[in-house]
């Protein structure tokens, strides 16, 4: 039904913007001069934020979309020039047809009205244009800023990774031929040695036949020999009986042992040894099984693969006077978070110097800190049941926000915007999501068996995905899948009250005894256990450690985390 009140309005308004001249204000059309026609501006309608003239506001008021638009008239118009800022318009991408020009300070989003009035109802909204006078050179606008150089600075780290493996493939390719050729002519030799040995073999055969033939012929002969001696001798006495009587008696005895040589010779000629090749069964298999001469294998190496050949070499110390750093993280790279549980606060070391370079008091006494985003730590402080968020802003440290916890909150790592955290009082570890919501829950009792004492810090292997729980009351170190299933317990008599753990690469970690005051380097099998620092290299007491795989450096909080000291693996 139409309202004569409003109705009469929006009469008087169309009269009074009709009568707008072209010099008032000097203000064009934006929808005509989008079309390339420098048409004045009689009204602002304050949804589309544009200035239009009178035929588009005639449009305006029929279509159904816009009909209902707030318009200002030519005397309230804004004294802007309906160019410059003013002409930017953003479509929505949920209402497409919306342009976003609000904006949501408690989710930190723009949006336009439908999104606003849906998604954005309890919230306090201002309009984009009544802040935008004051972002430019704002903390809003350096965060940007930082977290552009952050992304840029991913890019480079990407781009000189890439050209590391493809420089590490290159050199992949060259050593594969050698191996493979290298390969090729060792079988080239043990084909050649094997048929050496069969020519060998057969040479020696043909000579034994050999010597038996040429004494076979001799044999022959000298019996040829014989006979023809008796046969000289019976032609002589081939006339006197007596004679001729007596050499073939004679002759006939001789005749007989001949005849046993010349038997046995002619058996031994007559069985006739036949040879052949045999072939090598297993070369024979292997060519029908027409199985490749090798085949490539990949390994992922990571700096620290070997770190367990290397060794830590101090570098330098850094007293920190009425400290007690408790956690410790790297924050950016040469950037290192720490929190001091006695003077509560957190602080952002230079990792080279260890002076600070941010600083941000609290008001309770934090325990320990993870990384949670680029720009973004996650702090436990038992005492209350919170964890805070603090993100660095132009250079300072400032608190974004605070959830609850159920429990008193200990150790805390972070996976793809998600936290893990170990509880005292119950004791136990939670998978957190980004709001603390509890999306799994580890309990301490497995298999009837609690594996809990006090499960002061917690480390999460970025190649297997697995969870590292160090336990100050058992003495042990507890490893978990990230779904929570229960993998094996360390447990050795040299880690006595085992505090911070940090995982190292491929399931290898280090952790520090306060019990036994030294830091251990643990394989990822148990197999491999070294004492990398001890009482001796100046270790007492040690709290939270921190290892910077980019720098290969480690950073313990030593002597109840009075001081930092770093070393270097190498």
């Amino acid at each position: 039904m139409a309202v004569p009140g409003k109705r009469k309005q929006e009469m008087q308004m169309k009269d009074s913007i009709g009568k707008a001249s072209d010099e008032d204000y000097g203000i064009p059309c934006q929808p005509c001069l989008f079309e390339g026609n420098n048409v004045a501006a009689v009204g602002y309608c304050q949804v589309c934020d544009e200035y239009i003239c009178n035929t588009c506001l005639s449009v305006h008021r029929k279509q159904s979309a816009t009909r209902n638009h707030a318009i200002l008239e030519k005397d309230n118009m804004p004294k802007g020039d309906g160019q410059g800022k003013q002409n930017f318009s953003e479509p929505c991408k949920v209402h497409v047809k919306e342009i976003v020009k609000f904006y949501c300070e408690g989710h930190d989003v723009v949006g336009c009205g439908d999104c606003m009035i849906l998604d954005h109802k309890a919230c306090k909204v201002d309009l984009v244009a009544d802040l935008s006078a004051r972002y430019i050179g704002g903390q809003k606008q350096k965060e940007i800023d930082e977290q552009l150089a952050h992304c840029v600075n991913k890019i480079h780290e990407a781009k000189t990774s890439l050209k590391s493996t493809e420089d590490k493939i290159a050199e992949c390719h060259v050593q594969i031929m050698t191996d493979m050729k290298e390969f090729r002519k060792n079988i080239n030799v043990y084909l050649d040695k094997m048929e050496e040995n069969v020519l060998k073999e057969w040479t020696e055969i043909k000579k034994q036949h050999k010597n038996k033939t040429v004494e076979m012929e001799n044999l022959l002969k000298s019996i040829e020999n014989e006979i023809t001696e008796i046969n000289h001798k019976r032609s002589i006495y081939a006339e006197e009986s007596n004679a001729l009587f007596i050499t073939d008696h004679i002759a006939k005895a001789k005749l007989e042992d001949l005849e046993i040589v010349l038997q046995k010779a002619h058996l031994e000629n007559t069985i006739i040894t036949s040879y052949g090749f045999q072939e090598n069964e297993d070369v024979n298999h292997l060519l029908q099984s027409l199985s490749p001469i090798g085949t490539v294998t990949s390994t992922k190496t990571d700096e620290t693969d070997n770190i367990m050949e290397k060794e830590a070499k101090f570098i330098k110390t850094t007293e920190l006077q009425g400290s007690r750093i408790t956690g410790s993280v790297i924050f950016q790279p040469g950037q290192l978070a720490v929190v001091d549980n006695l003077s509560k606060s957190v602080q952002l070391l230079d990792t080279s110097s260890c002076k600070a370079i941010a600083f941000l008091r609290l008001e309770h006494q934090p325990w320990d800190v993870a990384l949670f985003k680029h720009n973004e730590i996650a702090i436990t402080i038992p005492g209350t049941k919170k964890i805070h968020f603090i993100s660095k802003q132009g250079g300072v440290l400032k608190e974004r926000r605070t959830c609850d916890v159920e429990g008193e909150c200990f150790g805390i790592t972070s996976v793809d915007e998600k936290l893990i955290v170990s509880f005292l009082n119950p004791n136990k570890i939670e998978l957190l999501n980004k709001d603390c919501i509890v999306l799994k829950t580890i309990v301490s009792v497995q298999r009837g068996v609690d594996l809990f004492g006090m499960p002061r810090y917690i480390d999460l292997c970025p190649s297997t995905n697995n969870i590292y729980v160090s336990d100050y009351k058992c003495h042990t170190v507890t490893i978990f899948t990230l779904d929570g299933q229960f993998l094996t317990i360390y447990k050795e008599k040299e880690t006595h009250s085992p505090q911070g753990l940090v995982t190292v690469s491929n399931g290898a970690f280090l952790v520090a005894s306060y019990g036994s005051t030294n830091v251990k380097l643990i394989s990822a099998d148990f197999d491999k256990t070294k004492v990398i620092l001890k009482g001796s290299d100046g270790l007492k007491w040690p709290l939270s450690i921190c290892f910077s795989r980019k720098e290969n450096k480690l950073f313990i909080c030593n002597d109840n985390g009075c001081k930092i000291d770093i070393y270097k693996f190498k």
